[in-house]
């Protein structure tokens, strides 16, 4: 009877220590796989980080090519209209005659506040 009281007392002792080790085991590989998340975590971010500042520079020098385009656009718009244009328009009648009732009318506003 004694040894198989021994027995089992060393299963017992046997079978706490491979829990501890299993269990210590188990909390090494938790770190273990808790550093491995934060080392990738980082490094996804800093990727990130980098592929946005490269995309927003990419971004910034489309906007000043595109706006480039835009001013040297103008500019061919501008001579064109330039060349195409009359440099002295001639105006409707109709424009001329509104032009003169408007002289007159100020004209009229001018006589009225100076008899006031």
């Amino acid at each position: 009877m004694q040894y198989k009281e021994k027995i089992d007392e060393l299963k017992k002792v046997m079978s706490s220590s491979k829990k501890r080790d299993l269990m210590m085991e188990q909390n090494r590989e938790m770190e273990s796989l808790e550093i491995n998340y934060t080392k990738e975590l980082e490094e996804n971010n800093s990727n990130f980080d980098r592929r946005f500042m490269e995309f927003e520079e990419k971004i910034r020098i489309q906007e000043e090519q595109l706006k480039e385009k835009q001013q040297h656009e103008m500019e061919i718009l501008y001579n064109y209209l330039e060349q195409k244009l009359p440099k002295n328009p001639k105006f409707s009648r109709e424009y001329i005659n509104l032009k003169a009732q408007e002289e007159n009318l100020v004209k009229q506003e001018r006589y009225i506040t100076l008899i006031t």
